[in-house]
């Protein structure tokens, strides 16, 4: 199984062609929205995996700097990443792709999708914070968690 990611414009009968990319096997489920990685399923490839956390049931952690490959030549116009700050104070995350870059303050306990175009020299997504051991705050978690992702989406 790979990743199906829409290629071209819609169509006048508003449908899309879509192209098969066996390079992103992981994370990809029937159910999804086409383009979807659900991060519980994805296994980050090397030398992405230092950013990341073990996948838990609704997604994966990352730490201070996490990074997602995304084909820079392929016909998709924009990422749609999904994610929640679990924490009980406030996360400042910078996510860049390529030239673009997107700033979120995302409050305690807050769903964000966090949407960059695609731009030249985007063939990885970087997402940085501070991280934060959750043992700071009463839990029982010495690990550095940045903030959650449930999922990128290629569109």
């Amino acid at each position: 199984m790979g990743l199906w990611r829409r290629e071209g414009k819609r169509s006048q009968a508003g449908d899309y062609a879509w192209a098969h990319d066996p390079s992103l096997s992981q994370g990809v489920i029937d159910d999804a929205p086409p383009g979807t990685v659900l991060l519980s399923r994805w296994r980050p490839p090397e030398p992405f995996a230092d950013g990341w956390h073990g996948a838990e049931p609704e997604g994966r952690w990352t730490g201070a700097a996490a990074a997602f490959p995304v084909g820079a030549e392929d016909a998709w116009s924009q990422l749609r990443i999904a994610c929640v700050n679990h924490h009980p104070v406030a996360q400042t995350v910078d996510f860049a792709l390529g030239t673009e870059t997107r700033r979120a303050v995302i409050a305690p306990r807050e769903d964000q999708e966090v949407i960059l175009p695609h731009s030249v020299g985007g063939e990885r997504l970087s997402i940085t914070c501070t991280p934060i051991k959750p043992s700071t705050y009463g839990a029982d978690d010495e690990r550095e968690l940045g903030v959650f992702v449930r999922s990128i989406q290629i569109v």
